[in-house]
């Protein structure tokens, strides 16, 4: 494996989530703000105007950094760098719980989009669902606020307070769909599994499977039900088929997992 596929997100990509007025591309920003604040730490005493005209960067633009602004973008980054979400790779302590989360959003969860943040949410369906999430919240110092916990007809929601527009444009940046996940939805599982380790691989499938696998009486198979786009659920039982190394298949809406592949579930 590469050093490049060892990359699950790096803070260019991430930083393009974002919506930076007067740069096409925000990284641009990014890089452009860490060069006024490299010329400003080497020459303290130069003023404004001076700076934009050796950096050859608009003076409105750089005079807000120099007195302590930073743009939505850096402290994005800054804000993910903190918590070891940037720059993630396979071997960061946060991936595998940022994983199963991922794996959570496809299967019992969405990405909202309100004006320019972005945040996840997750249903919570059992109190043992409730118990893994809050597990993997831990491990990731999350902040929780709950929706519908006391309405009956509806699944209680988790959703994250503090860092959770952050960690929403990371779920972005690794491929998780925004809006409605039905058969008419271009959507597709994360790339980064491609490359993953095997325990990554097992991990995403044992938190999907967990939250929309369905058991029945007498028998030894697993179903999930997913209304989505043919390809994509071809595409989810392949990679439940490489995991566990059984017989995985299609028929409709639902996936059938044979006895072979349920035993083998991680």
């Amino acid at each position: 494996m590469s050093d490049k596929q060892m990359t699950v997100v790096t803070p260019s990509e991430f930083a393009r989530t974002y919506n930076t007025p007067s740069y096409e591309d925000p990284w641009d920003c990014v890089e452009d703000y860490q060069r006024v604040l490299e010329y400003t730490a080497a020459h303290p005493d130069t003023g404004s105007t001076a700076v934009a005209s050796a950096l050859d960067l608009p003076r409105s633009r750089i005079r807000p950094w120099m007195n302590g602004s930073r743009p939505d973008v850096v402290r994005g980054i800054q804000a993910a760098e903190a918590r070891g979400w940037l720059p993630l790779t396979y071997e960061t302590d946060t991936f595998a719980p940022l994983n199963q989360l991922v794996a959570w959003l496809y299967s019992g969860g969405a990405l909202i989009v309100s004006g320019a943040e972005i945040y996840p949410t997750f249903s919570l369906n059992t109190s043992s669902e409730r118990d893994r999430f809050e597990t993997l919240a831990t491990q990731l110092d999350l902040d929780i606020r709950y929706v519908h916990e006391d309405t009956d007809s509806r699944a209680t929601e988790a959703r994250l307070t503090g860092d959770g527009s952050v960690l929403g444009r990371l779920f972005l940046t690794v491929g998780v769909p925004t809006g409605r996940k039905n058969p008419d939805a271009a959507i597709s599982l994360p790339q980064y599994l491609e490359d993953a380790p095997a325990s990554a691989r097992a991990d995403f499938v044992r938190s999907y499977v967990l939250n929309r696998g369905q058991w029945h009486a007498g028998k030894e198979t697993v179903t999930l039900r997913e209304e989505r786009a043919q390809g994509y659920l071809r595409d989810l039982a392949a990679l439940i088929e490489d995991v566990t190394g059984g017989t995985v298949s299609v028929a409709g809406e639902n996936i059938i997992i044979s006895a072979e592949a349920a035993r083998n579930l991680p």
